[in-house]
């Protein structure tokens, strides 16, 4: 055999086996996404008015989730709530809490996120100053903001009886 016969050869084989590599790992990607959509579990959502739910998973990936129905179908795993989007403009975002929820297909998870949602004034004494702050709650207890909040500050009134003691503006945060 002369110099480009053998070379020709050898370039043949080498495609050979590229295409031999790829055929395999194909294959294993289809069984594992095959395994994956077998291995589902439900997760149910017992709050309302949730426009986008982030989950993050144990492994790091986020599960991104469009106007969620009450009970969602999710690859098994460990998820942690990440951030969550109410309709009017209210959200929760943040690093994911340490509760994770351990979605199985043998029992189906719960979830509480979202609406109907709480307003909490904490106050607080400090010598003769109140220290007040605004907390709006879902039913989680994840704390929301609305990121679209008005340039004038909300701004309160205390009375002892009828006569007026005090008033001012909240800051934000």
């Amino acid at each position: 055999m002369n110099r480009k016969a053998v070379k020709a050869r050898k370039y043949r084989v080498f495609v050979l086996l590229q295409w031999i590599v790829v055929v395999i790992i194909s294959g294993a990607s289809v069984c594992l996404s095959q395994e994956q959509k077998k291995s589902l579990g439900e997760l149910k959502i017992e709050g309302s008015h949730i426009e986008k739910l982030v989950l993050k998973r144990k492994n790091g990936q986020n599960e991104i989730i469009n106007d969620p129905d009450a009970i969602i179908k999710l690859p098994v795993g460990e998820y942690s709530l990440f951030e969550s989007h109410l309709k009017g403009g209210y959200i929760r975002l943040g690093t994911s809490t340490n509760e994770w929820i351990d979605v199985s297909q043998d029992k189906q998870a719960v979830l509480k996120v979202g609406a109907p949602l709480e307003q909490v004034l904490e106050v607080n004494r400090r010598g003769k100053v109140l220290i007040l702050n605004y907390k709006l709650i879902g039913v989680g207890g994840e704390q929301y903001r609305d990121p679209m909040r008005p340039e004038t500050r909300p701004s309160f009134t205390i009375y002892k009886g009828e006569r007026k003691v005090g008033s001012d503006k909240f800051d934000y945060g």
